[in-house]
């Protein structure tokens, strides 16, 4: 018996220590466990975002920057992630539960992580194998787009989950949603239902249907498959497929009714017309500006953070661009580029982008086809606002190369009044003539090549006044004008020095040749139209400028243009430019745009300017204005290799004017402007001058012979007509035969 005893405490014993010894092993265990845990987390948690950081969410978030018009228009977005955040107020009850039917069942039940999810998602993936199914709630997709990314890895899962957490006890479920709802992409570099419903809709967030919010719920789980604007059809049923889903997960929760569900569903997704990823609108002029706010702040921020700045800082940019003229002026441009391309040897319009091209591509492609394109620029004359910009036509966002501000052409005769100009401040009279006769240059450019100028009209005038030289583009006058050094002639370097001073920037001391006076020198059209609003301003410069006030995304002033006009300063003394500006109004009254303006009906609206046609008509221009309005027209071809033709359609009388007036006379009326004349300086005097003789006209010219000349005061012709002269006949005189009475006078 004893020895049974102690049989079985010998057993109880050795049953102990095996307990004490799985018991120490399992505490070790759960030690060791507990142990590398809290390494892991305290590992994990280096890499997770700051208590502080989370708590700047809204001040961290990249926000679009608005462009606007004057007339309260949004032309365009700037950004990294086209977004415009609301708030969660605006956000309909339509989009938050088709988003939380879809992607969060359970939002307002768990507390960043949802374990249930996370094992249906297990078991789904276990039965079939694919490891695809998801559990990630809204927090933590939340959490994923902002810190951590696409990539997937336990590591960042676990992140993704603890910062999840962390997000909650920061923030309200409506405040996670606003910001999850605002964050998100939604196809198409769309970031935001904001955006969002603007681009596919043409509305605001808080106007979205059921169908429409539906489809922006459905694109959230895969943008690029459920793009509803894909190029690939299978994408774009994937998003109506992924629309449906949503209707019928939303009939599911008791968010609307089934039959609602299944009438929304039997309904094909609509888009806004022109929705999609488009380049907004007057996209030349936006693009201008852009790089204006860019380098502005270069300038405050550093080289590497102005880009940046512009696209993340939600700017709203109020510009000077009216879009009423914009669209008045893409119109004009249009309608009679294509007139012109019709009349063209082609016989066909090319004006859309040939698929499959990049920009580039697009952009070479023009060079070798004879597409006519053409480019407009308009200015306030007195403040220096850009009204209206196109930099070209067809082939939308064309490498955005901008024919207002980046092409250099041959403006042709449009540059005679830059050497007008510098003639009339070193004294010579618009009434003053030279002789329009046969001239040759020798050794023009160094090799011994002689150069014989022609007019127009390959034919000569005669003696010819300055005023009637450039009303009537008369070649040969404005080249002896600068280059006849014996007779008064200015010097091609003088001309230079005053378009300089005028605001020309792109003039060459190697463009100082004879034919300068032509304008054979290249230039832009911003400049040109800039540099011509001298005249009406009566010789004041005024500085173009774009933008009239900057907000930033919480609605304070942080810049506003001075006065609303650009800098000035004078140039011209008043009188020249009065002058000047007397003998471009004859340009729309008597020379060469005279019939374009009659035959358009606009000859009761004062207005002056210059026709130009570049070397062998490759260029054609229009520079002019009105008391109010400046405005600049060139068409022709991206290659300067091609030729609008030798014939009318190759001039700026026929190819830009008629699109310079069509803007004009609408834009005028648009705003009201009255038919006023020009203001002159009280230094002008006028004089009656004898056409026949350019002197001073006597009782004894012929009124139809006459017209009104404009000087300096002190600079007034003093001398009479000696053409014309009359005397008492004696009607009892034999000589007398009443059939010679018209030889009276001479």
């Amino acid at each position: 018996m004893n020895t049974d005893m102690k049989k079985t405490q010998k057993k109880n014993s050795k049953g102990n220590r095996i307990i004490s010894l799985f018991g120490f092993y399992f505490f070790l265990s759960i030690m060791l466990i507990i142990t590398v845990s809290y390494l892991l987390i305290k590992n994990l948690y280096k890499d997770l975002p700051r208590l502080e950081a989370l708590e700047k969410i809204y001040d961290e978030q990249s926000q679009s920057t608005i462009i606007y018009s004057s007339d309260g228009e949004i032309l365009t977005t700037l950004a990294k992630e086209k977004r415009f955040w609301i708030t969660f107020d605006r956000i309909p009850k339509s989009m938050i539960d088709a988003v939380l039917a879809i992607e969060d069942q359970r939002f307002f039940k768990h507390w960043g992580v949802s374990f249930p999810d996370i094992l249906r998602a297990l078991k789904e993936d276990i039965i079939t194998m694919s490891f695809k199914q998801g559990a990630s709630t809204i927090t933590q997709q939340l959490a994923k787009k902002l810190y951590f990314g696409p990539v997937k890895t336990i590591k960042r899962k676990l992140n993704e989950m603890l910062t999840a957490i962390q997000i909650e006890k920061t923030y309200t479920k409506s405040e996670i949603l606003e910001m999850y709802l605002n964050k998100m992409s939604y196809a198409n570099n769309l970031y935001g239902i904001q955006a969002a419903a603007q681009v596919y809709f043409s509305k605001n967030a808080a106007e979205l249907n059921i169908s429409e919010s539906a489809l922006l719920a459905g694109i959230l789980q895969n943008p690029t498959r459920h793009n509803p604007r894909s190029q690939l059809e299978r994408n774009r049923r994937s998003a109506l497929t992924r629309r449906n889903l949503v209707l019928r997960m939303m009939a599911k929760a008791g968010k609307i009714p089934l039959s609602v569900a299944l009438e929304e569903m039997g309904k094909p997704i609509q888009l806004a017309e022109h929705s999609g990823p488009v380049l907004g609108k007057a996209y030349h002029f936006t693009e201008y500006v852009r790089n204006a706010l860019i380098d502005k702040y270069n300038k405050e921020y550093g080289e590497e953070y102005g880009e940046e700045y512009v696209k993340t800082s939600g700017l709203r940019v109020y510009t000077t661009l009216d879009y009423r003229l914009q669209k008045v002026a893409e119109d004009s441009l249009k309608r009679h580029l294509d007139y012109i391309q019709k009349n063209y040897a082609d016989k066909q319009i090319i004006y859309e982008r040939p698929e499959g091209l990049t920009d580039v591509e697009a952009y070479k492609d023009s060079l070798d086809k004879t597409v006519v394109q053409g480019a407009l620029v308009a200015l306030d004359v007195k403040s220096g606002k850009i009204l209206a910009m196109i930099g070209g036509v067809g082939y939308e966002g064309l490498n955005f190369f901008n024919r207002v501000t980046q092409a250099l052409r041959q403006p042709g005769s449009s540059f005679k009044p830059f050497v007008y100009t510098a003639a009339i401040d070193n004294g010579w009279r618009c009434s003053d003539t030279i002789l329009d006769s046969y001239v040759c240059y020798e050794d023009v450019d160094g090799q011994g090549t002689f150069w014989e100028p022609q007019n127009f009209e390959k034919e000569f005038k005669g003696l010819t006044s300055l005023r009637d030289g450039l009303k009537l583009s008369v070649n040969i006058v404005a080249i002896k004008l600068m280059n006849d050094r014996e007779n008064r002639g200015i010097g091609p370097q003088n001309v230079i020095k005053y378009a300089r001073k005028m605001g020309i920037t792109t003039l060459l001391n190697s463009d100082a040749v004879p034919s300068l006076a032509i304008g054979t020198c290249h230039l832009n059209l911003l400049e040109m139209v800039s540099a011509n609003t001298v005249f009406p301003n009566l010789g004041e410069k005024t500085e173009t400028f774009s933008v009239n006030t900057i907000y930033d995304k919480n609605d304070n002033l942080i810049f506003s243009q001075p006065n609303e006009e650009g800098a000035k300063s004078e140039v011209l003394d008043p009188a020249v430019a009065s002058l000047m500006l007397s003998m471009l109004k004859s340009v729309t009254t008597d020379g060469t745009a005279r019939n374009i303006i009659k035959i358009k009906g606009m000859n009761d609206r004062p207005s002056a300017g210059k026709t130009g046609t570049g070397n062998d008509y490759k260029d054609a221009w229009f520079i002019g204005f009105t008391p109010y309005i400046a405005c600049g027209v060139w068409v022709g071809f991206d290659s300067e290799e091609s030729t609008l033709g030798g014939n009318a359609y190759g001039t700026g009388a026929v190819a830009a004017l008629p699109i310079w007036v069509g803007f004009i006379k609408e834009a005028s009326e648009i705003l009201g402007y009255p038919k006023n004349d020009f203001m002159f300086s009280s230094d002008i005097t006028n004089l009656r001058i004898c056409k026949d003789s350019y002197l001073k006209a006597t009782p004894s010219c012929p009124v139809a012979s006459t017209y009104t000349e404009y000087f300096v005061k002190g600079t007034e012709i003093t001398e009479s007509c000696h053409l014309h002269r009359s005397w008492r006949m004696d009607s009892g005189d034999q000589r007398y035969n009443p059939n010679n009475r018209k030889k009276r006078g001479f």
